[in-house]
């Protein structure tokens, strides 16, 4: 069980990872446009 657990954790933070690098590049993209 702590092993399912581990490999959850660790996907919602890939998850996690991936919708912060998004709304990275459309924050970049945004400032770009209003500059």
């Amino acid at each position: 069980t702590v092993y399912r657990t581990k490999r959850g954790v660790e996907k919602t933070l890939f998850q996690l990872t991936i919708v912060l690098v998004a709304l990275f590049i459309i924050i970049s993209i945004v400032a770009l446009r209003i500059s």
